[in-house]
């Protein structure tokens, strides 16, 4: 089974746990085993981190999205994991 890794925090005004147990839900679907974390000490083991399929913090993603948001640009999310399939429209 493949590891993903998500590294969820923010301040008052988002939302990371949920937005964590959004992807956490996708990956899972993907047959993921999913760890969810709410430190950046999780960054701190390297061999732990290369263990892993996959590793996104949350906040980056929101963040990146956010300013590509503000600036009318596009926010590239880089994987190499075959990407899953798209969310259904009635999600």
């Amino acid at each position: 089974m493949k590891k993903a890794l998500i590294v969820q925090g923010g301040w008052d005004g988002h939302e990371p746990k949920q937005v964590s147990e959004l992807f956490a839900d996708i990956l899972k679907k993907e047959e993921f085993s999913v760890e969810v974390s709410d430190t950046l000490d999780s960054f701190s083991d390297e061999d732990r981190l290369r263990s892993l399929d996959l590793t996104y913090h949350v906040l980056e993603c929101m963040h990146g999205v956010h300013i590509a948001s503000e600036s009318g640009k596009h926010y590239d999310v880089a994987s190499t994991c075959a990407r899953p399939d798209s969310l259904p429209l009635d999600f």
